[in-house]
């Protein structure tokens, strides 16, 4: 299965929030029906809406969204908490918890044009899992700065507490892991595990 590349307000729709995805209209009236449909939906159609919340959000295939789970079930110290962790250190999620685009879309986008620059090395995998102390760039043109200083100055972001920005413009640092319960992304990590254990 690939990823979705349809209207935004569907996913939002039928999933709630999802702050990756980036600002969405036509949202709000379909809320109070969603959620007295939950009630009655049963234990498999609850631990796939947790999957796809976590499939959409972080703009992954189902192919690579499995591999992630099945890679991490096979470790011992395995918790359910460890897949948000693991999926936040993505390069394309730290360009956009840095505030450095709107979506996970846009930070793939600049990723697979060759303006970011990880440790002072230009990387292109969007995929890549970065690493704590791991130093990110971006090499932009003078309208993309201006992008991005927009969203930072107007506030429309808030910078995560596992990152730092740095001196240089445009750049910042990962000083830590985040925990999944400082997240502004609700989702229940047991019932992703569930479905894939079960399938």
């Amino acid at each position: 299965m690939v990823r979705y590349y349809g209207p935004k307000y569907k996913i939002v729709k039928s999933l709630g929030f999802l702050p990756a995805l980036g600002p969405t209209k036509r949202i709000v009236k379909h809320k109070t029906k969603k959620l007295t449909q939950l009630k009655r939906i049963s234990e498999y159609k609850k631990r796939l809406l947790e999957k796809q919340k976590i499939r959409f959000n972080y703009g992954l295939s189902e192919v690579q969204l499995s591999k992630i789970v099945n890679n991490l079930y096979n470790v011992r110290t395995f918790k359910s908490q460890n897949l948000l962790t693991k999926l936040e250190m993505r390069l394309d999620n730290i360009i956009f918890s840095f505030g450095f685009t709107r979506t996970i879309a846009h930070a793939r986008q600049l990723i697979n044009h060759g303006k970011v620059y990880l440790n002072f090395k230009r990387l292109t995998i969007a995929s890549y899992f970065c690493k704590i102390s791991d130093i990110i760039f971006l090499n932009l043109t003078d309208s993309q700065k201006k992008q991005i200083q927009k969203i930072i100055f107007k506030k429309l972001f808030f910078l995560p507490l596992n990152l730092r920005y740095l001196a240089k413009p445009f750049s910042g640092q990962i000083i830590k892991v985040i925990q999944p319960s400082k997240l502004n992304l609700v989702i229940n990590e047991r019932l992703v595990i569930e479905f894939y254990s079960r399938s």
